[in-house]
């Protein structure tokens, strides 16, 4: 499955760096450049850098979390897809409760990964 690369990379908030990296290795794998964060606060310096096409957010993270992150990008107007990635057995409540775009369940498997950034970092 070979993705057209976006322009604005994928940026891959968590702070497991074996999940933070395998991710980032399958994206690049299908032709997505990849930004990755180990955290919120983190992730909030990436993104003074570049504005990536999606944001995969972790919820659980030290430093700041997912859900204060996305508190964060919303209160400022910032308009970027964000997908939660979280184990909870209702990712998807959790995801629209906070006002997300997505998500995905952890684990998944690399079809649903590259499905959802596709879906909202696919066209470029």
């Amino acid at each position: 499955m070979t993705q057209l690369s976006p322009s604005k990379p994928v940026l891959v908030v968590d702070d497991d760096v074996a999940i933070r990296e395998t991710i980032a290795v399958m994206l690049e794998a299908e032709g997505y450049r990849v930004a990755v964060a180990a955290h919120g606060a983190d992730a909030l310096r990436s993104l003074a850098l570049e504005r990536p096409a999606v944001i995969l957010l972790d919820l659980n993270m030290p430093v700041m979390d997912g859900w204060e992150l996305l508190r964060r990008l919303r209160a400022s107007g910032v308009a970027i897809p964000v997908v939660f990635m979280t184990a909870g057995r209702a990712a998807h409540v959790e995801a629209e409760r906070a006002g997300a775009d997505g998500y995905l369940p952890k684990p998944f498997d690399i079809d649903m990964l590259y499905d959802v950034v596709a879906r909202f970092a696919g066209h470029g």
